[in-house]
């Protein structure tokens, strides 16, 4: 009975919003919608509790919604009383009691009386984590969720609130500040990173190294370039116009040998894409080649298996063996999926490239004859001729002609397709039956 009744309730709801050009998310209890460009809100069951009277709103958040009325900004309650006056050009929702609000060229933060909490106006004020990045007269500093002024605007620039530490620019040096704006990390440097993991990049005099937070190298200031890997806590460096690997201690993981070398990542499944002698391989975390470096591109990898081009031919290579899967003489592929991939020819005698299908050995189950197809799903793939429909089956036999103008892919053993202008079911065996 009670499952019942939600959905009787849900259905309800839905016809009631569906008359509105849009509607937000239920929030607090209330979704604002729209009409005409008006704006107000229902309640949980569609009921207008709020009238369209508004020219934009927000959802409720911490009991006030802002609102925009004679193209002013102000704040209202769930009873659509006026709480903050309609007097700013920009309203950001409440955090925590207080709001960042804009009127003229000034930015400044108040509480739910409309009383100014910040200490000043500012030209700017951006929020990232619970700290605010205030700008005034170019100069960069930082408040708090409640407007206290952690660090006064003084810097030439700050990267941004990272693991503790700020790191700033100040009379063209670069170092890290904490939140009491003490520097806890000497302005010393050309340029510095935020940190990432307990370590930080710095420059200076044209050279990288790598520094804890106690402003300690790790990595000595020696290097050409520092990155942090993407996929491991190692970093990639460069020295001498070649790429290694080294640890946060500044052990050598992978020799410096690649011209490029590429994060680890889990869109090559833990590989790095390196180039060597202007061709691109594939190495293993002990940096050993597990794609040979001769190939123009290498893709995303999927379950073992990389797309590869070379000469501007597509094909498929196994990262187990390094050996090639599906061969490299394609204008374009996917990925397998159910064991099939599917593969488009180059352009013929002036005819477009058709596609068709390969299986886990390179070989085409189906010729390459179709003007789109699509992935198999259940033991199925939509193909299209000549502007209509059809399915294949794994084998490659066309088990449904391609007749039909469209298609559903396969869910469990049927899908939908459209009869004269009808929609249909139709089974693997290419019988119809109507839709319910």
């Amino acid at each position: 009975m009670r499952i019942v009744l939600f959905l009787v309730f849900l259905s309800i709801s839905v016809n009631v919003i569906a008359q509105y050009d849009k509607s937000g998310e239920l929030n607090e209890g209330l979704r604002w919608v729209m009409l005409d460009n008006k704006y107000g809100f229902t309640d949980a069951s569609g009921k207008l509790v709020i009238p369209l009277e508004y020219e934009g709103v927000a959802g409720f958040v911490e009991g006030l919604s802002v609102a925009v009325k004679n193209n002013k900004v102000g704040y209202i309650n769930k009873k659509n009383e006026t709480v903050i006056p309609f007097e700013y050009s920009v309203g950001h929702s409440f955090f925590r009691g207080h709001a960042i609000v804009t009127a003229g060229k000034k930015s400044w933060m108040i509480n739910k009386q409309n009383k100014q909490v910040t200490v000043r106006k500012y030209d700017k004020i951006s929020f990232d984590d619970g700290i605010g990045m205030v700008i005034i007269d170019k100069k960069y500093g930082l408040v708090n969720s409640a407007g206290y002024e952690l660090v006064p605007p003084e810097y030439d620039y700050l990267q941004g609130y990272s693991e503790g530490l700020i790191a700033a620019r100040k009379e063209n040096k670069w170092g890290f500040i904490d939140t009491l704006d003490q520097a806890v990390i000497p302005f010393d440097y050309s340029f510095t990173y935020n940190f990432r993991k307990g370590f930080a990049q710095v420059l200076k005099d044209g050279k990288c190294g790598i520094i804890d937070k106690t402003g300690k190298f790790a990595i000595p200031l020696k290097y050409e370039l520092i990155h942090f890997d993407n996929g491991t806590d190692w970093f990639r460096v460069k020295k001498n116009g070649k790429w290694g690997i080294l640890d946060n201690r500044g052990k050598e993981i992978i020799p410096f040998k690649f011209e490029e070398l590429e994060s680890f990542s889990e869109t090559t499944e833990d590989h790095a894409i390196v180039t060597i002698k202007g061709k691109k391989g594939m190495i293993d975390k002990r940096g050993d080649l597990v794609l040979p470096a001769r190939f123009d591109e290498i893709y995303e990898c999927l379950n073992g298996n990389c797309g590869v081009k070379l000469d501007e031919k597509m094909g498929i290579f196994s990262l187990a063996s390094g050996k090639e899967v599906v061969p490299l003489k394609y204008e374009d592929l996917s990925y397998f999926r159910e064991e099939r991939a599917m593969v488009k020819a180059f352009p013929s005698n002036g005819v477009t490239g058709r596609y068709g299908f390969v299986d886990t050995k390179g070989n085409e189950i189906c010729p390459l004859k179709y003007h789109k197809v699509r992935a198999f799903s259940n033991g199925m793939a939509a193909v299209q001729l000549e502007g209509k429909w059809g399915f294949i089956d794994l084998a490659g036999k066309e088990i449904i002609f391609p007749r039909y103008k469209k298609v559903s892919d396969f869910e469990g053993d049927k899908a939908e397709v459209e009869q004269d202008g009808k929609p249909m079911l139709i089974d693997k065996k290419g019988r119809l039956s109507e839709k319910n």
